[in-house]
């Protein structure tokens, strides 16, 4: 546990310092600093609050998605509230037909990362972890950046359980039944996209086989 502290103080280290650029590091790097939670959110929902990294601004939200918009991107945020007040807990199995496909464990907390070239040469990223996940397409060389702020928003995410709970409990059965299922990655179905922003799909996907010769 303390060689693994050490490493991601290390990271951070370089990341603040500009000794190492975020496109010069490994996705694996990127989400080691997942471990690391700063606790200073600066953008608040009803049901959830997190931090928000520079260059990144709210487009649209409600009380379970956020659209993030960048220069160039949108970023697609859903907490599934249902999930995390039951605690459910299902397992991700490693795809290995994707771009990038690997686990995340973090204590008790955990998720999954996909990234997957998609038809129009851009890559869909789809990542989860602790019952929040954000989906966006990005372009080769966009794709380090993009995680970094996925990672940064994710590991921060902490829930309103004051609020949660009655509005939990007040739903009806329809609604557990229709919440977007974030265990799944969506490479192959956008309907979380359609939803939120009228049929654009932004869903991603990533492996863990990935030959590390790739990341420049």
């Amino acid at each position: 546990m303390k060689n693994k502290l050490i490493i991601c103080l290390l990271i951070s280290f370089l990341f603040v310092s500009g000794c190492t650029k975020i496109s010069d590091t490994s996705y694996e790097d990127i989400l080691n600093t997942i471990v690391t939670t700063n606790n200073k959110q600066n953008t608040f929902n009803s049901t959830f609050k997190f931090y928000l990294p520079n260059g990144l601004s709210v487009l649209s939200y409600d009380e379970y998605n956020e659209v993030l918009v960048s220069e160039n991107y949108k970023y697609y945020l859903y907490v599934d509230i249902i999930s995390y007040y039951e605690k459910v807990k299902q397992d991700y199995e490693i795809c290995d037909n994707c771009f990038y496909s690997t686990k995340i464990v973090n204590n008790e907390k955990y998720g999954y990362l996909e990234i997957n070239l998609q038809e129009n040469n851009q890559y869909l990223i789809e990542i989860m972890y602790n019952y929040a996940k954000i989906e966006l397409m990005v372009d080769y060389e966009d794709i380090n950046l993009a995680l970094y702020n996925c990672v940064t928003i994710l590991k921060d995410l902490e829930y309103n359980d004051m609020i949660i709970e009655p509005l939990v409990n007040n739903k009806s059965q329809n609604f557990k039944e229709e919440t977007y299922d974030i265990f799944n990655p969506k490479s192959k179905d956008s309907s979380f996209l359609n939803i939120i922003d009228d049929g654009t799909d932004d869903s991603i996907t990533i492996d863990d086989s990935i030959d590390s010769d790739l990341i420049k």
